[in-house]
């Protein structure tokens, strides 16, 4: 467990207010982890409002792997102050893994705006990792607008040499026309 809250001897001018780092007081920070088993851990992580300590923003994660499978499952809140379009918002996600083989795994994941009640972004993985290796051949589903950027599909490749270096690219030739 940890509670925290930075102080200063004067306020910071050039710092957002959205942050809660702006004043000589920053807003409460608070982390809790447990393991329960080997296996399964849980996270949670939080920011309250050093006035009347209302939750700004919170994040918790569930984790847990069964042999060869994995889940995780995540819930967020951010307060319209730090929302980039100043309205509440709540997300749930889930992601999932499968190890084929002893090298070869698969993974899925999705994330869903549970205020609108709309899938924010899924996707899908096949992946390859040895001593030296790791490539991941993926899709991806993105239903996010911001500004000019609208929704896209995208297949992406990953190409991991770990002495070297790695190399990445995404097409986006599959982008959806205004959804």
């Amino acid at each position: 467990l940890f509670i925290g809250q930075s102080l200063r001897r004067r306020k910071n001018e050039l710092i957002g207010r959205s942050t809660g780092l702006e004043d000589r007081e920053s807003d409460y920070v608070m982390e809790f982890t447990a393991d329960p088993m080997d296996n399964i851990s849980f996270s949670s992580r939080m920011r309250l409002d050093k006035e009347n300590l209302e939750i700004v923003r919170s994040e918790s994660d569930l984790a847990a792997s069964f042999g060869s499978a994995s889940v995780n499952v995540g819930y967020v809140f951010l307060d319209r102050r730090i929302s980039s379009d100043n309205q509440e918002r709540e997300e749930a996600r889930a992601s999932m893994g499968y190890k084929i083989s002893g090298n070869w795994s698969m993974d899925a994941s999705i994330r869903q705006d549970m205020v609108r009640e709309t899938r924010l972004n899924s996707g899908i993985g096949l992946s390859y990792r040895d001593d030296c290796t790791y490539i991941r051949i993926g899709f991806t589903q993105d239903n996010v607008r911001d500004r000019n950027i609208g929704p896209s599909n995208n297949f992406n490749i990953l190409i991991n040499l770990k002495t070297l270096g790695g190399i990445a690219t995404s097409s986006k030739e599959f982008q959806t026309a205004n959804r």
